[in-house]
């Protein structure tokens, strides 16, 4: 089935346009994954060696249906975005050929946008030992120990320690998102202790005033009681008398029951 113009034009004219050939384009590859505007050329069995969905989808491209190019088959990927599909293939790649020298480095925010695609798509796609890995990095910043909690745990008022400033609403959404609930409670204590109430919701709070002194809070009649008699006067034995419902047709029926 064909989807984005991307598709279109390949299936229309067999050849992917050069200006949409994207990093990774393996030379030595058999797959052609699109999306958006973008192509990547990479290798069916890390994809289906990693990723229980990809393997199930390439395991049923020899239907007739498929749009083959340069002997290799064209698969759409509608679910990601080019960004992140092509950094989801590179740190596929080389979790495959060196899974020990795969890091996610978090300095930056593009750093940090890099990791979260990458959790998206191997969260749709299956792929767990590229999710775990990814989250690991998180898990760096936002620890599930108190020990390690003690270590990042930032001081108040300081600059961050980066160039640029971790948002924790952000980080709290793609926790729930993808479901790694591993982070949100360190996530959720940074977000308290350095935000206000204003930023947590997103809305702008009017500037705090004192509370009303006690005599003008309202007040329920048994304490309106309490504030205007003579608090050593005798306590009435004689509990008040309620007024009486209103009548309704739900009272009426009551009443039959």
């Amino acid at each position: 089935m064909v989807f984005g113009p991307l598709a279109r034009y390949i299936h229309k004219n067999r050849t992917v346009p050069q200006k949409a050939v994207s990093t990774p384009w393996m030379a030595s590859g058999n797959i052609i994954l699109i999306t958006e505007d973008r192509a990547f050329k990479f290798h069916k069995r890390t994809l289906t060696l990693h990723s229980t969905k990809f393997a199930e989808r390439i395991a049923i491209m020899n239907d007739g249906n498929t749009d083959i190019v340069d002997d290799c088959p064209v698969l759409e990927v509608p679910f990601a975005t080019s960004f992140d599909l092509g950094n989801f293939l590179a740190a596929l790649d080389e979790l495959h050929n060196d899974p020990d020298g795969l890091t996610f480095p978090l300095a930056t925010l593009e750093e940090f946008n890099i990791v979260q695609g990458v959790i998206r798509i191997a969260t749709i796609s299956n792929t767990s030992k590229l999710r775990t890995r990814a989250i690991a990095a998180l898990q760096v910043r936002y620890p599930t120990t108190l020990a390690q909690w003690d270590v990042v745990r930032p001081p108040l008022h300081t600059p961050p320690l980066d160039n640029w400033e971790w948002d924790r609403a952000l980080i709290i959404n793609l926790a729930r998102e993808v479901s790694a609930f591993s982070i949100l409670p360190a996530a959720m204590a940074m977000l308290t202790n350095d935000c206000s109430a204003g930023e947590v919701f997103g809305i702008r709070l009017p500037p705090s005033q004192h509370p009303p002194p006690p005599q003008s809070l309202p007040t329920s009649p048994v304490e309106s009681s309490l504030i205007d008699n003579d608090p050593f006067s005798p306590i009435d034995p004689t509990p008040p008398i309620p007024p009486p419902r209103e009548r309704t047709a739900l009272n009426d029926r009551d009443g039959q029951s």
